[in-house]
Parts: C-alpha cells; structure tokens; sequence
C-alpha cells in the first residue's frame, strides 16, 4: 500500500519522462553498471543516442536479472529474452513486422575490449567533479582495484539485508571508518 501512495506522489512530482529517465539513469545493468549511459559504453562501446534500435533492445533486456541474461556467459538466455521483447513490441504495435523482422537480424556485436575496468566508479568521481576531466579514463592499479571491488561487494551485501534505496547513506557510513573510501569521494 505504502508503495502505491509512493507512486501516486512521484506522479504528481514528476512527469512521465522524468520518472523514466530518473529509471534509466539507475537501474543495474550487470557487471557494476547502473545507468543507461554506463551500459551503453560497456556492452557496446557507444554514447546511448548512437545505439541502434537492436542495441536498445539488448539493453532492456538486462534489467530483468543482469545475470541470468547476462549476454557474454548466458548467451542462450539473453538472445530468447531479446526474441521475447521483440515479440511483444510487435505485439503491442510499438514496432511494425518490417522493424521486428529488421531488428531480429541485425548482429549484435557486444564490446569484450572493457578499457574501463570500474565504469562505477569513473562514473561516481565523475558526478562528485573529484578528479580532472582527462583522469577519469585512468586505469587503477590492481591492488587498488582489488580494495575497491570488495567495498563494492560489502556494501552491496549490506543494502540487500538493509533494503535501503539511497545509496549515498552507506556511503557517508563508510567515509567515516574507512580512509580509502574518504579519499574517493573528498
């Protein structure tokens, strides 16, 4: 009930689109990426307006369980979850047979050159304007790497049992007992 008072409240805040693009610009797309714009770059090497209808569609179908889809070690999954969407964008008269058809056999070349190991985290210095504009391509060193990742993993541990929706909470929790996370963020 509280959820449906929740969604009631955003729509009088917020216009369709905006509550769309607050979505896009959060949802987990697998492999640490949150935010249509971070996916668009790992699993196709593109900004998100230079994706093809195809592209698109690949991107969809992650949110559903990025890891079950996951289109590098569930291949099978992935091309019948995208056939499936499809389907039901034809359907639904979102896209004609013709653009079905188009799209179905369109090839699909997903990026495996990841150059930015931690797209997270460029994108998280990137929004706190913590780190000159050229460093936030810079590779981090393994070992720094490493302590990042398992920051990553406790927290995310953390707001599963938590159920907590704002990140940035956790984050301020953690800045207090834990250096390396301080000099993240400022």
């Amino acid at each position: 009930m509280l959820e449906f008072i929740y969604a009631i409240r955003l729509n009088h805040l917020l216009t369709k689109d905006q509550i769309l693009t607050e979505y896009l610009n959060r949802v987990g797309f697998g492999y640490m990426n949150y935010g249509l714009t971070s996916a668009a770059k790992y699993y196709f090497n593109k900004e998100p307006k230079n994706l093809t209808q195809a592209e698109q569609i690949a991107l969809l179908v992650l949110p559903k369980d990025p890891k079950k889809y996951d289109p590098y070690r569930q291949p099978k999954n992935f091309r019948a979850r995208f056939e499936l969407l499809i389907k039901t964008l034809v359907a639904t008269r979102v896209l004609t047979e013709s653009e079905g058809e188009n799209i179905r056999s369109e090839q699909l070349v997903f990026n495996t050159d990841h150059d930015n190991p931690l797209p997270y985290v460029s994108d998280f210095l990137k929004s706190r304007d913590v780190l000159p504009k050229h460093l936030y391509q810079t590779t981090f060193d393994n070992n720094l790497t490493n302590q990042i990742d398992e920051i990553a993993r406790n927290t995310l541990r953390e707001l599963s049992w938590r159920n907590v929706s704002d990140y940035g909470i956790l984050i301020a929790e953690r800045t207090e007992n834990n250096p390396l996370l301080r000099v993240m963020i400022g």
